[in-house]
């Protein structure tokens, strides 16, 4: 007898109760303090050692906070950096070249941004002030004249307009250049909207009520402003491709209705016309990514007036679900999505603005990693096979998982629950089980035999408490032997 293939690499399966996964689609948040009234917050690897950290724009203490990640969801202590006055943006990418992420602040009591060289290490250089237009409320980052050097764009919430400052490649800036949109401009994004080639700019107009798109010429200019209605007070805009037809769309997170706004773009620069979405009351943040697995984007708002947020999981063709609420720190004003603690879903982090905090929500979608291992120890009929099970609880929360192998044999026969039980995790415990066994003696052991293992995530809400539902993943994993017959 041989082997004749390794373990495959574990396949997460969706197939638990929609309602139940959803339910629990997140751990309770835990906080990490940062400075005074942070109004947002990024995630990106900021030191570079391949986990993702966090960085906060922080209103009332008139500073940016880095927190480093240690990898499975939790961070460090924060690190503060002082930008301008009233900071209320921050945006992360490499502005230099040296491949060290570095820092962009709109601030919008300084009329300025600040611009933080990384060293790489997840310390940051002095800040260098570069003027935008009046009360700068969002900064983005981005390629827009396509030489390769990042430049900034920003939404200047006093001066009705959006500022373009082209980037020199070494970490400096050229003087902005000013593009009129709508009223009281809040948010800014940039993709290519007209399918052209060329970065657009998109902004959220917050008295005006409206979104405004800027088609970009290719070489860091920008058309005349075109409007799209969306809902009362945008304070958010996000882009992205919702309903999966490769054309970019908008989303705003509109506080004076406490709903988003949707619209499904055409692919030329324009939008069908705008839905609406209910999310949590005063929703003033906006973020676009698949929270459960299953490769449709969906939406989370912060949502500053009732300490939550929303979830709105997608269906596939930009239509939304009713929202999912999951409680954070007080007076959040941001939210943010990225794999947090290395399991492969997506995570939440949340700025509150009252709280001087920045609240973390793992997804439960991911919390188990699975192999199965077969072993023959011996050549001939009948003979042991040594089988082990190897599991990783991937997050930082106690887990209980029930689990089988079932058999295939050659002959056809399948034995179902040919191993059963369950076993209790720690926190990022790692385990294996092992066991030896002879090989079932029911039908023709000659040809590959097949065992399966099957492993549910049962642990209870709250912990060791009925009703004892699933409400994490199922995971599978498999390997084949081969058997000759006596």
């Amino acid at each position: 007898m041989r082997k004749v293939c390794s373990p495959l690499i574990a396949l997460f399966s969706l197939s638990l109760s929609t309602t139940i996964v959803d339910a629990e689609l997140f751990y309770p948040s835990v906080g990490y303090g940062v400075g005074i009234r942070p109004f947002s917050v990024v995630i990106g690897d900021i030191d570079g050692d391949g986990t993702l950290d966090l960085a906060t724009a922080n209103y009332g203490s008139h500073n940016a906070s880095v927190l480093l990640g240690n990898g499975n969801g939790t961070f460090q202590a924060a690190s503060q950096y002082g930008v301008g006055i009233y900071p209320r943006s921050v945006a992360i990418s490499n502005l230099n070249g040296d491949l060290h992420m570095d820092l962009a602040v709109a601030n919008g009591g300084s009329d300025n941004l600040s611009v933080l060289l990384g060293n790489g290490d997840g310390t940051f250089q002095t800040s260098v002030q570069y003027s935008t237009g009046i009360g700068p409320r969002s900064v983005v980052i981005s390629d827009l004249e396509g030489d390769g050097d990042k430049d900034l764009a920003t939404a200047n919430f006093d001066s009705d307009n959006a500022s373009v400052l082209l980037g020199n490649g070494d970490g400096t800036f050229q003087i902005s250049e000013d593009y009129d949109v709508d009223v009281s401009p809040y948010s800014i994004d940039i993709s290519d909207l007209d399918s052209d080639g060329n970065p657009d700019i998109a902004v959220a107009n917050w008295i005006s009520n409206n979104a405004s798109v800027l088609l970009g010429n290719g070489d860091g200019t920008f058309q005349s402003t075109i409007n799209f209605e969306v809902g009362i007070g945008p304070r958010d805009i996000t882009i992205g491709d919702l309903d999966l037809d490769g054309n970019p769309d908008l989303v705003t997170a509109n506080i004076g209705d406490s709903n988003v706004s949707v619209l499904l773009g055409i692919g030329d620069g324009t939008f069908q016309t705008v839905v609406h979405y209910a999310a949590g009351v005063g929703a003033t943040s906006v973020a676009i990514g698949d929270l459960n697995d299953d490769r449709i984007p969906d939406l989370a708002t912060a949502n500053r007036e009732s300490d939550n947020v929303s979830i709105l999981l997608g269906n596939g063709d930009g239509t939304f679900q009713t929202a999912i609420n999951f409680m954070v720190g007080a007076y959040p004003r941001s939210v943010a999505m990225g794999d947090l603690n290395g399991d492969g879903g997506l995570d939440l982090a949340v700025a509150n603005y009252d709280g001087n905090s920045v609240s973390i929500l793992i997804n439960m979608t991911r919390t188990a990693s699975v192999e199965l291992t077969c072993i023959p120890t011996q050549e001939t009929l009948p003979f042991l096979l040594r089988l082990g099970v190897i599991m990783d609880n991937l997050v930082a929360n106690y887990r209980t998982f029930s689990g089988r192998v079932d058999v295939t044999l050659a002959s056809g026969v399948h034995i179902t629950r040919y191993r059963a039980g369950y076993t209790n995790l720690l926190p990022l415990e790692h385990r294996e089980n092992w066991w030896s066994q002879n090989l079932p003696n029911v039908g023709s052991l000659a040809g590959e035999n097949t065992f399966l293992l099957f492993v549910m995530d049962v642990t209870p809400s709250p912990y060791n408490q009925p009703p004892f539902w699933p409400s994490g993943d199922t995971d599978t994993d498999s390997c084949t032997v081969t058997g000759i017959a006596p």
